[in-house]
């Protein structure tokens, strides 16, 4: 193979690349050099997963009356990068089921409360605001899955 036809199938894996970037999103400036496509997908690939994290809801924190709010702090599990603001809720609230089964009954009904919440996400933290009147009735941990906000 000469030297032409090497830059000339380099040139279409690049553009070839440059629309599967383009394609899932990515911003590819006009003169990116090949060596920044691998970061390229890396972000779209970062951007577009789903991560779990977890949270625990102390019952003697929530404030307020009629409502009740509480601002509990995200940790992240299996690998899950720290949540931040621009994240997004990606499920519903769910809870250990390890429990005994009247403990199990108690904790559900208090993650229930928090899955019916007002939920906002912010820089590490997980606010919920609850609705109707309800207030958990118990410490609870919930877990839940978040992605980046399109």
């Amino acid at each position: 193979m000469s030297v032409q036809s090497q830059i000339n199938r380099i040139k279409s894996a690049k553009d070839s690349l440059r629309s599967v970037l383009t394609d899932n999103g990515a911003t590819v400036p006009f003169g990116t050099t090949i060596d920044k496509y691998p970061q390229l997908f890396a972000d779209i690939l970062q951007n577009g997963s789903t991560y779990l994290y977890k949270a625990t809801f102390l019952v003697d924190r929530w404030s307020g009356s009629g409502t009740y709010t509480q601002t509990a702090t995200v940790t992240p599990l299996a690998g899950a990068p720290a949540i931040t603001s621009d994240f997004v809720m990606a499920s519903a609230i769910f809870v250990e089921d390890t429990y005994s089964d009247s403990t199990q009954e108690t904790i559900e009904e208090s993650g229930g409360v928090v899955n019916r919440s007002q939920k906002v996400i912010g820089n590490g933290a997980f606010t919920c605001t609850t609705r109707g009147g309800e207030k958990p009735t118990s410490d609870v941990e919930v877990f839940f899955l978040a992605k980046k906000e399109a």
